[in-house]
């Protein structure tokens, strides 16, 4: 049976009874090496009135070689001088093809607190513009355990990106770790300017927007023709306010738009996020746009959306600029008449990190074995690192001619939010070129006697290429864990799986 007329048997309410996966980031490559470096003092202590607190590592900024920084694995590692974000230098590391190479990392002591918020950032490029994969992590070390926060990222052209994380310890630790994954096997990644600090708004470049989150009524945004805008107050995402947009059934109005003085570098990576919602709950489909311009020529990203339910989803769009521009203008298109549409918590920043909330998944690129994945039955599955899509490895998946093996699968201790828009997307082939079908399902899991709810796509795959599937699921009642399965419909073929994400937003994962 498909995911979407599935119910739970005795091996589904096994599995989900002693196989749910908690959020620890590559948990068994967590290893506590202190090496030679003697625990320091911090350049700024605790101080629960400051909002912003710099938290000291040694050699951020590279200038003094590696002093400071460690690898787990036989990792190249050294520094360059020239074309450096911040200062004269910066770190090169490169796996060399070994698999047994995984990270750069620096440890200090540092007493965390539950009641603040920590933010780690780089800047990080390829030296040759190819894609490299990779993951910055931020950990609380001990008493009893390890805990980490993590973004992944992926490179595009050979400019500098910013990537950060944000941790909130749910318990103190006396020393942090700063972590530096590289999932590409072959390929130098060039890192910059670390920032490590104690604070709520973030390290790397948010670009200002005047009025983002609609707390001034419309100041600073304008309309295409007789568009209707105005603010109302109450169930905002952020703040206390938020847009309502109606084209008034008037064809002239298709857009509202702000305009900004800020400069745009070759191959720097721009992100435009909203919070959207239908009000009444029916689809509305729209298009959020940045644009680069100088009078005479332009460039832009966009990307479309169409609302689920009447809960607030986040909207993205990325930009890569391919020259430079000394302005942007972002840009909501409604394309549905007659509709009220609500918009929130518009941000744009220089980041290689999505703005929309990923949800963190185990070992999302296969790049740890089969940890975290378990299939639910006899299925073989295995890793294999012939041709990844991302990093170096994928699952191979088998029935085996068993009845009993149907899927493979991870659980996710998440809040599922009702009237919210989640997706889960992975790259899928067939080695063989067999036509394979299978369904990808994203659920929302709650204890009995609450019955599972779940979104689902399926999928034939053609020839033996890579390709992007995407599951949608709009859930109508709360959950307390996400499952993500890949179910398995033809006996005896392999099925390779790599690149999972899990995000919650109304545009889609899949190019």
């Amino acid at each position: 049976m498909h995911a979407g007329g599935r119910t739970f048997g005795l091996l589904g309410l096994l599995a989900l009874m002693f196989n749910l996966v908690g959020l620890n980031f590559d948990q068994r490559l967590f290893q506590v090496q202190f090496n030679s470096l003697e625990p320091r003092s911090t350049s700024s202590q605790f101080n629960s009135t400051n909002t912003t607190s710099q938290i000291g590592l040694i050699n951020p900024s590279f200038e003094n070689g590696i002093q400071g920084w460690f690898t787990n694995g036989p990792c190249a590692m050294t520094t360059n001088a020239g074309s450096a974000i911040h200062g004269n230098h910066y770190l090169v590391a490169n796996r060399n093809g070994t698999e047994t190479c995984s990270s750069i990392y620096q440890d200090l002591a540092y007493s965390l607190q539950t009641t603040q918020r920590y933010r780690l950032s780089v800047w990080v490029r390829s030296a040759n513009a190819t894609p490299l994969y990779g993951t910055v992590a931020l950990w609380g070390i001990g008493p009893t355990s390890n805990k980490n926060v993590h973004n992944h990222f992926t490179t595009v052209g050979a400019g500098w990106q910013c990537v950060e994380t944000t941790f909130v310890p749910t318990s103190v630790s006396a020393s942090l770790r700063v972590e530096f994954y590289l999932r590409s096997l072959n390929g130098d990644y060039h890192f910059d300017h670390v920032q490590l600090s104690e604070q709520t708004t973030p390290l790397c470049p948010s670009i200002p927007l005047e009025n983002p989150s609609f707390e001034q009524g419309t100041q600073g945004w304008a309309s295409q023709a007789s568009c209707a805008l105005s603010t109302s107050a109450g169930s905002a995402y952020n703040g206390n306010y938020y847009l309502v947009a109606n084209r008034n059934s008037f064809g002239a109005c298709y857009s509202f738009y702000q305009q900004r003085s800020q400069p745009t570098e070759i191959d720097h990576i721009y992100r435009l996020s909203a919070w959207v919602r239908s009000p009444n709950g029916n689809p509305l489909n729209g298009t959020l746009r940045l644009w680069a311009f100088d009078g005479i020529s332009n460039e832009d990203s966009s990307t479309n959306f169409t609302t689920s339910g009447t809960g607030w989803q986040c909207v993205e769009t990325v930009f890569r600029s391919s020259n430079t521009y000394p302005s942007l203008q972002v840009e909501f298109y409604f394309d549905t008449m007659g509709s009220d549409y609500h918009f929130d918590h518009v941000q744009l920043s220089e980041q290689a990190n999505p703005l929309c909330p990923s949800i963190p998944i185990r070992n999302p690129s296969i790049e740890q074995g089969t940890e975290g994945w378990l299939p639910s039955g006899t299925c073989a599955i295995n890793r294999d690192t012939n041709a990844a899509y991302e990093g170096t490895g994928y699952i191979v998946a088998k029935r085996i001619g068993s009845g009993l093996c149907n899927s493979v699968v991870q659980d996710v201790a998440y809040p599922v939010q009702a009237n919210r828009t989640y997706r889960v997307a992975t790259w899928v082939r067939s080695p063989s070129g067999y036509s394979l079908n299978g369904t990808v399902a994203l659920w929302g899991i709650s204890p009995p006697p609450i019955n599972p709810t779940n979104g689902y796509k399926n999928f034939t795959t053609v020839g033996s290429g890579w390709q992007c599937v995407e599951a949608v699921y709009s859930p109508t009642s709360n959950h307390p864990t996400l499952r993500i399965e890949f179910y398995l419909q033809d006996q005896s073929r392999d099925y390779h799986f790599d690149a999972v994400a899990v995000h919650e937003q109304a545009t889609p994962i899949c190019p």
